[in-house]
This record gives structure tokens, C-alpha cells and sequence, in this order.
């Protein structure tokens, strides 16, 4: 979906969706670029109150911003809602993700060129990355892995665009993708 369209959508997001953007600033074009994708950040949803959060890893670490925020510095956007999961569950799993915002859980910088070169030559520069950092996609396998998802288990160095190529409509649906099929 258009990031213009998001006020007339907002009541539609639920706790634990996970949100997918698409930018055009350097990193966006590079993340595309080395891996084929669409998509180029994630974040996880959160109301809190009348207001609605993300809960995302950027350059700083991890943060919780208002949706509105974060919708404007991306083009268009999608939702990974997860099926068959009760609210206590998701506010759990939810509750597992702010353990890393109050560890103040850095970001992965090693992690990205790891991933590129994965992603462009299929060889693992194992050794790349730091223990207790996470990049988004990481934080919201961590979620998922956490909500018991199965279709995002066990995908080592995952992107934001492999929430889509992964996916299993069994475990989730997908809202708003105006992606090409890549």
C-alpha cells in the first residue's frame, strides 16, 4: 500500500502485525539490490492506548516510534498478520521484544555485509556479526519464533523481503502487498 493511504488504514492494524516498508534513500537501494527485493524494513506493531507504535532495530538500536513516524520516511508498505493466535499470546510474545528495548539492545552493523554477500553469492562469511545485536529482520524472527511460527524458523540471516518468500498462508496472511513477485 501507498504510505500516503496509511490514516485510512491505521484502525486496521492489530498488536503483533508486523509491518514491511519500502524506501529509496542508500540503505533501502542497497538492501533491494543484494537481495532482489521489494521490501527493505520491518517492524512490529503496538498500540499502546489511542496511539500506534513500531518496535523496529535502526542504525541506533532498537526503538519504539509512532507508526506515523516511521510511515513517513518509506513509500509503501505491507502487513504479516499471524493466524490462529489469541491476543494473550501475541501481548506474550510482545512482552518478550521489550526484554531487548529495556537491555537497550544494539544494532548489527557487522551483520549487513554478512547478509549482502550471502544474498549475492551464496556464501556464508560466517564469524560476521555480533552476539546480542539484531538487525529488523532478526528482531522479528525473534517474534515470530516466539509466537511458535514455524515458516520463519530456522531461516538463517533473514531479510524483511523473506517474510513475504516464506511465508505459509497456513501461519499468515499478508495485507496491502502491492509488491512484484520476486
Amino acid at each position: 500500500m501507498n504510505c500516503n493511504e496509511y490514516y485510512n488504514v491505521r484502525s486496521e492494524f492489530k498488536d503483533g502485525d508486523i509491518v514491511l516498508y519500502r524506501g529509496n534513500g542508500f540503505m533501502s537501494k542497497s538492501i533491494q539490490y543484494f537481495d532482489d527485493a521489494f521490501y527493505n524494513h520491518i517492524g512490529i506493531v503496538k498500540w499502546i492506548g489511542n496511539r500506534l507504535f513500531t518496535i523496529d532495530m535502526w542504525t541506533q538500536g532498537i526503538e519504539i516510534v509512532p507508526l506515523s513516524r516511521r510511515i513517513k520516511t518509506y513509500n509503501y508498505f505491507c502487513i504479516i498478520r499471524f493466524k490462529d493466535k489469541s491476543v494473550d499470546f501475541i501481548d506474550k510474545a510482545i512482552d518478550s521484544v521489550f526484554e531487548k528495548v529495556e537491555r537497550d539492545t544494539k544494532y548489527d552493523y557487522f551483520l549487513l555485509p554478512r547478509v549482502a554477500f550471502l544474498k549475492k553469492t551464496g556464501i556464508d562469511l560466517v564469524g560476521m556479526g555480533k552476539k546480542n545485536r539484531f538487525i529488523c529482520s532478526e528482531l522479528c524472527q525473534y517474534f515470530s519464533d516466539n509466537l511458535e511460527i514455524d515458516c520463519y524458523k530456522n531461516i538463517n540471516l533473514i531479510t524483511p523481503q523473506d517474510f513475504i518468500r516464506k511465508k505459509d498462508d497456513k501461519e499468515v496472511e499478508v495485507l496491502f502487498d502491492l509488491s512484484p513477485q520476486i
